[in-house]
């Protein structure tokens, strides 16, 4: 028959409830009897009831923020989304605070590589000491690293999951795909990864030379042409590339990454190029 449950555990009742409120029972996982208040036990039918739902074959969970660890970095890619979501609230969104935002979530990113790094070395060279080490004062001290590195590798584990969330949901709000596909009207990426103006597509190396030797009366109109900076006639046509020969780039994320690297290698190229394409192309973007 069922029977009462007590914290989860299912329990006899030996007797009444005496005047303070209190039964005897009996706990069934180690038969010892307690006095208990008769309100905290549970009638059979009110049994708490598992709420997991099962996940179908082959979908996978989506990670939630109850089963994820609190950290540093969750507490403040919180503060900085509702910032982003006071902003929209208030229409003032703009490029820049999707901008600051995504480079903010690489940067974080890049950290955690290096803590990767950090933490398979550490836990390697514990390995390696265990198989060297016969002293017991010195194993139980490796032991005590090892589960510092557990600890350290969790933290990074649930950093990892609230990073792979934040871009999830900073790549699905309106204003941000508004954003990308500014930048794909305006710019294109080169195959060697850097973003530039559809506007001014870069020359092969050799085409110079092309015109020059395309025909002794327009050898002259080239070679000035080239010289004075102007592109223009018949022979300026030939060997020029097509925006096909780049194909668009579906990620926001390269652009950004190629803004960051020009900022570090001390500028870009102007304002007709990579970061500077990349600001004018989604400037003024107001959120929703």
């Amino acid at each position: 028959a069922s029977r009462p449950e007590l914290n989860g555990c299912e329990v006899q009742v030996l007797g009444e409830a005496s005047e303070d409120g209190r039964v005897p029972v009996r706990v069934r996982s180690n038969q010892s009897e307690i006095r208990v208040l008769m309100s905290k036990l549970l009638p059979p039918r009110e049994r708490r009831r598992g709420t997991k739902q099962k996940q179908p074959k082959g979908a996978a969970a989506e990670p939630s923020s109850e089963g994820r660890k609190m950290t540093e970095l969750a507490l403040e890619l919180g503060r900085r989304r509702e910032e982003l979501l006071g902003q929209a609230e208030n229409l003032v969104l703009t490029a820049q605070h999707l901008s600051d935002h995504q480079m903010y979530i690489n940067n974080q990113a890049e950290k955690l590589q290096g803590v990767a790094t950090t933490l398979r070395k550490r836990f390697a060279i514990t390995q390696g000491l265990y198989k060297t080490t016969k002293d017991a004062d010195k194993i139980l001290q490796l032991r005590i690293k090892e589960d510092a590195i557990r600890v350290q590798e969790a933290s990074y584990n649930a950093n990892v999951e609230w990073l792979r969330a934040e871009q999830a949901w900073l790549n699905q709000q309106p204003a941000m795909k508004e954003a990308m596909a500014k930048v794909r009207e305006t710019m294109i990426q080169t195959p060697d990864g850097k973003w530039i103006d559809r506007a001014d597509p870069p020359r092969k190396p050799n085409e110079k030379s092309r015109k020059v030797h395309k025909g002794e009366g327009e050898a002259g109109k080239a070679a000035d042409s080239a010289n004075s900076g102007e592109v223009g006639g018949e022979g300026s046509k030939e060997g020029e590339e097509s925006e096909d020969d780049y194909p668009e780039e579906m990620s926001f994320e390269s652009l950004l990454a190629e803004i960051k690297l020009e900022i570090a290698s001390g500028g870009g190229r102007g304002g007709r190029g990579g970061g500077g394409g990349g600001g004018g192309g989604a400037e003024g973007l107001r959120g929703t």
